[in-house]
């Protein structure tokens, strides 16, 4: 677990973003599984996201109509893991 803190304007959120693949850094190099990522299209910068990280947000942006384990299975679904599997890893995710 990592903590990023900072007084307001430091540049928190854009650090979080450029790790996260959402911002585009100006300078230096970044790799993320030994990728260079700095001139990653939107889709190949979408798949390395959805293989590597993972976002919590202040405001959670859960799916109104999703209970829990749905919101936290989500990100499973997208990587084609089958209904039973993914339900039941969120659900064991979900109880640590």
């Amino acid at each position: 677990m990592v903590a990023v803190m900072g007084s307001s304007g430091s540049g928190k959120s854009t650090l979080l973003n450029i790790i996260g693949l959402l911002d585009v850094h100006d300078s230096g190099d970044y790799f993320l599984d030994g990728k260079l990522v700095k001139d990653l299209n939107e889709t190949k910068a979408a798949q390395l996201r959805n293989k590597h990280l993972g976002f919590v947000f202040q405001s959670f942006n859960l799916i109104s109509f999703k209970n829990a384990i749905e919101n936290v299975a989500l990100l499973l679904y997208y990587q084609g893991v089958p209904r039973r599997k993914r339900n039941k890893i969120a659900r064991e995710t979900s109880r640590k």
